[in-house]
């Protein structure tokens, strides 16, 4: 007697990637499978549908993908990594200077709409892909804009950062670069 079809069991790729697989009886003997990635709310959001067969192989409608340990598969997870439109941005060489970074940070938040996902794609620090985010002016928040009132109100940054509810050490995190009033 085979399971509900509606169970699942969860495999972990890695931090970001999982793999819902619906547990049952298929009469095909293979297993189905959903490729989830994880958001910046810690939910799972399902991907696409893939396929195992008895052989432990995985395909993607009718294109093989490999075992969960090849090579192959393993290029497969990281298209949803980097994301569809975000592909580009594997291999591409360093920014050469500090308005190439800043057009590829903006740039890339503009296609991830994530902090914590830019600043990983670019191997910055979340502080500092916030800052050049704050600097071009593609992101803001509630502290950003508390601080940045204080300041055009003529607050120093040790007034400021009282008033805003943060630390004086931490305050330069939430103003943009080229601001050190």
């Amino acid at each position: 007697m085979g399971m509900a079809r509606n169970e699942r069991r969860l495999i972990e790729i890695n931090e970001t990637i999982s793999l819902s697989q619906m547990l049952g009886d298929r009469k095909d003997g293979t297993e189905q499978f959903t490729v989830c990635i994880k958001t910046d709310t810690g939910e799972l959001a399902a991907i696409e549908m893939i396929v195992r067969n008895a052989n432990g192989v995985f395909s993607f409608k009718d294109t093989n993908i490999g075992t969960i340990e090849s090579a192959e598969f393993a290029q497969y997870i990281k298209k949803f990594q980097l994301g569809p439109d975000l592909s580009a941005l594997d291999g591409k060489p360093a920014p050469k200077n500090e308005e190439e970074l800043y057009h590829r940070v903006s740039e890339t938040y503009a296609q991830t709409k994530s902090l914590k996902r830019t600043a990983k794609l670019l191997s910055l620090s979340e502080e500092r892909t916030r800052r050049i985010l704050f600097t071009t002016g593609d992101y803001t928040c509630d502290i950003h804009e508390k601080v940045m009132t204080l300041l055009r109100e003529g607050k120093s940054l040790d007034e400021a950062a009282p008033l805003a509810g943060v630390n004086r050490n931490k305050i330069h995190a939430y103003l943009p670069y080229g601001v050190s009033k």
